[in-house]
């Protein structure tokens, strides 16, 4: 009979392709259909045992139980148990095999359906039970993860070589309590003992199911390995408990990757000190816990005064060396539980919460200065630091800690602005202070951003012809509520903020403007313009390229245009920057000194630097009338330049008497409000045509 052609809807296609040798027998027990595997199974084909009894090809021996299995069927529709027998073969030989029956029912009525496989002998069954005995050693040895199981009486069964490499294990019969009796069990930590009831073997023997549970066992080498540990109780078909299981894995490689990245996210590289972020974490706990105490904590800042120096003169490994040594040195000074961290280059902080009273915080502070100040030896030489410190202190659980450092950290600036290898407590006024300069910066800012930056012109006169022969291009801003602030109120924040290159430059487009505008005065040569740069215009590479463009965008002769140096910009000379003084020099623009004698090596500067000018600070003008130091001072200026061939201003002047005494001592120009305050471009231009020497204060 062909599958089409069953009378009933199982799944015949489906039986086609089994192994298992497949028969349907009728109510009268005839064969309806039989499946192709019965000719592998019996070697005759399905064809010619289709429509004959079924029991013919049973064995008589076996017949009775065969009967017993199909009757047991009826009014069940559930498989039944397996069944052994022996059924006929080709050429009359016999073939045992197992068996199942199961009761179905089509059209109303009932159908067996037998199944039926070779019987292997007990040779074979003992063969495939030690095979699977050696595959599943096989599979424990190479595994690459602990494995430990027990038996139901709880001895240990299965203990892997991964788990055995590492563990020590006795040969012979092991219970669960002696293997954790003789191990060291730990927890996650690596170094908490672990109770016995807590190993993951006993907990998954007591019915525990273990999730990633991880522990530390100590190894034959007498390290301890982390592992994560997974394991449960072990029951048969019928849910009957026959052990428990654990797999463990080392995690100790992978722990051990993520202590280094933590490291490395959270102390500084080369001291192994905590850097900055893990420094905030820390200052905001001690925050908290000297509030809830009462008491003060206090936030050291430290930085190296002449590091610099030495990366300079003895190399980066000296350096390193150096902060390696301080940090040693913060380290075995300070309390214990006091924090140090590096922030990067040469900074230090420390914070220390056993600070209580001020006499404590000043001690403190000059000890950490004295601490880091004695001798080093570095690549061999002794070396000599200093270090300037700044002291900050905690009162409240609301304070900041970002807040703290850059208080400490300003109270380290002005402890440097005034002398180095001290140290400075951040207080009101200090603050006040900060305050201040933070306005002032972001007033400047939004200046420069939003084109409120204007230029005032005030005149530089003949002090023997009395006529103008310049003007002075000064910056000025107009404030948000409409003040005109003043250069002595932003110059310095510029500088800091580094603002101050544009504001040069812009000077220098305005003073160029300007200078176009001025009709030549009555000597035929047109005024001059002088204007201010800085340290930072000073360096640029493309300065001369930016004086001559803006020569030739107004039309102006280089005479025109004069720059003004002052001593501290001086200081960031380099040889690129005497280059650009020659070429200026060569363009014909000439380059002066501004407040000459205020700051340092000024005679070299003379003397080096193709200078044409200076210009006496107003500090010593203001002290002509009252010292005679001051006055000598002046006169050994003006001979000394007049010497070199420099031309002489000086500025500042106020009364008719100074201008007097500075023309007598040979002076060639003068410049100060006895003859003008700065003025607008309209108002200076209208000046110059209108000008006349004042003869009264």
């Amino acid at each position: 009979m062909q599958a089409r052609d069953l009378p009933y809807g199982f799944a015949a296609l489906a039986l086609e392709g089994l192994y298992d040798a497949v028969v349907v027998l009728d109510g009268a027990g005839l064969i309806t259909y039989a499946n192709p595997a019965v000719e592998m199974v019996t070697g005759i084909p399905p064809a010619d045992i289709i429509g004959t009894p079924a029991f013919r090809f049973t064995h008589p021996e076996d017949l009775p139980g065969v009967q017993r299995a199909f009757a047991a069927q009826f009014g069940t529709e559930k498989i039944g148990p397996l069944f052994e027998f022996r059924t006929r073969g080709a050429n009359d030989t016999w073939v045992s095999v197992e068996s199942t029956a199961a009761v179905v029912t089509q059209h109303g009525q009932p159908f067996v359906v037998v199944s039926m496989r070779p019987l292997r002998s007990r040779g074979a069954i003992e063969e495939q039970a030690r095979y699977e005995a050696r595959f599943l050693r096989s599979l424990l040895r190479e595994v690459q993860v602990g494995i430990v199981a027990c038996d139901a009486t709880g001895r240990v069964v299965a203990f892997n070589n991964e788990l055995r490499s590492h563990h020590p294990l006795p040969d012979g019969r092991l219970e669960i309590d002696d293997w954790i009796r003789k191990g060291e069990f730990f927890e996650a930590d690596g170094a908490t003992p672990m109770s016995a009831e807590q190993a993951p073997i006993y907990r998954a023997f007591r019915g525990e199911h273990v999730r990633d549970l991880e522990y530390g066992i100590r190894t034959t080498d007498g390290s301890i390995r982390l592992r994560r540990a997974n394991g449960h109780p072990l029951v048969d078909d019928d849910g009957v408990f026959i052990g428990a299981f654990v797999a463990l894995q080392d995690v100790t490689g992978q722990r051990q990757a993520e202590e280094a990245l933590r490291r490395q996210a959270l102390y500084d590289g080369l001291t192994g000190l905590p850097n900055r972020t893990l420094l905030l974490d820390r200052l905001h706990a001690a925050i908290q816990r000297c509030a809830s105490r009462g008491s003060p904590l206090a936030v050291f800042f430290l930085d190296l005064d002449n590091f610099k120096f030495v990366n300079d003169s003895l190399g980066h490994p000296a350096g390193d060396n150096l902060l390696v040594q301080v940090s040693q040195r913060l380290t075995a000074a300070v309390t214990p539980g006091d924090t140090i961290a590096r922030l990067g280059g040469d900074e230090f902080v420390v914070v220390s919460e056993s600070v209580t009273e001020e006499g404590d915080l000043l001690h403190e502070a000059q000890r950490l200065i004295e601490t880091v100040s004695a001798p080093v030896t570095l690549a061999g030489t002794e070396v000599r630091v200093t270090a300037s410190l700044g002291v900050a202190v905690s009162h409240g659980p609301t304070d900041d800690p970002e807040r703290l450092l850059r208080d400490a950290d300003t109270a380290m600036y002005l402890a440097k602005d005034r002398g180095r290898n001290r140290w400075e407590i951040f207080d009101r006024s200090l603050r006040e202070a900060v305050v201040r300069r933070m306005e002032a910066e972001q007033s400047l800012r939004s200046a420069v951003e939003e084109g409120r930056l204007h230029v005032r012109f005030q005149p530089i006169v003949s002090a023997a012809g009395h006529s103008i022969l310049g003007f002075e291009a000064l910056a000025r801003y107009t404030s948000l509520d409409g003040r005109e602030v003043q250069p002595a109120d932003f110059i310095e924040v510029a500088e800091e903020t580094g603002v101050i290159s544009r504001i040069d430059l812009f000077v220098l487009e305005e003073a160029a403007r300007f200078a176009s505008s001025l009709p030549p005065v009555p000597a035929g040569q047109r005024p001059y313009v002088s204007c201010n740069f800085s340290a930072a215009t000073l360096v640029r590479e493309d300065l001369t390229a930016i004086v001559a463009d803006c020569l030739s965008r107004f039309d102006l002769e280089p005479a025109c245009l004069r720059l003004e140096l002052t001593e501290t910009a001086l200081l960031a000379a380099t040889a690129h920057t005497r280059d650009v003084f020659v070429q200026l020099l060569n363009m014909g623009i000439h380059v002066g000194i501004d407040d000459f004698g205020t700051g340092y090596s000024s005679l070299s500067y003379l003397r080096d630097l193709a200078t044409s000018f200076v210009k006496i600070d107003g500090s010593f003008v203001q002290g002509l009338l009252l010292s005679t130091g001051n006055a000598a001072i002046v006169r050994a200026i003006v001979r000394l330049a007049r010497a070199l061939g420099k031309d002489v201003i000086a500025e500042g002047v106020e009364s008719v008497e100074q201008a007097f005494i500075l023309e007598s001592f040979g002076c060639g120009a003068l410049q100060g409000f006895h003859f003008s305050p700065p003025l607008s471009p309209a108002d200076a231009a209208a000046l110059l045509a209108e000008f006349s020497w004042p003869v009264a204060a």
